[in-house]
């Protein structure tokens, strides 16, 4: 399998730029401040004993990384990986974490013109990993709260 490779240069002025990809048909985002770099997809090792979401670790320039699938921490039935699967490496805070998705699509450019709030569903905090909505070219973009949404997971999986 041929890696293919993009790194994000982090000396651009990177507010209000968003890294959006798909899970099942949704369309995702994250703040590309948190973006290393985005790879193909690569040898991942099972580690026993942790959710079913992290699927392993994956060594990424010598640094063991864990390795989380998007679709599956959202609770949707795991695909199978295919060609437009690709890893987005992150860093939240001090640690580095490797999110699986479908597809990349784009980096889009947000205003605040282009936000919306999140709307509350029920008493029980359902949306607590949704940073805030995007509307850019009438399309919703969840942009998800990176600390939020790995918090548990690297908690839970010991990987620190």
């Amino acid at each position: 399998m041929t890696e293919n490779t993009v790194t994000l240069n982090n000396d651009d002025d990177l507010k209000g730029k968003i890294l959006t990809f798909n899970v099942g048909d949704q369309r995702y985002g994250i703040e590309i401040v948190y973006t290393i770099e985005i790879i193909g997809m690569q040898h991942i090792t099972r580690v026993p004993g942790v959710p079913s979401y992290i699927k392993g670790i994956l060594n990424s320039r010598g640094k063991v990384v864990p390795a989380i699938d998007v679709s599956m921490k959202f609770g949707k039935e795991p695909k199978p990986y295919d060609d437009r699967t690709s890893i987005i490496l992150i860093q939240v805070n001090d640690l580095s974490i490797a999110l699986i998705v479908e597809s990349i699509e784009e980096v889009i450019t947000i205003t605040d013109e282009n936000l919306a709030s999140v709307p509350e569903f029920s008493q029980i905090n359902s949306n607590k990993y949704v940073k805030y909505l995007a509307n850019v070219n009438n399309q919703i973009n969840i942009v998800l709260d990176c600390e939020q949404l790995f918090s548990d997971a690297i908690t839970q999986s010991n990987f620190n």
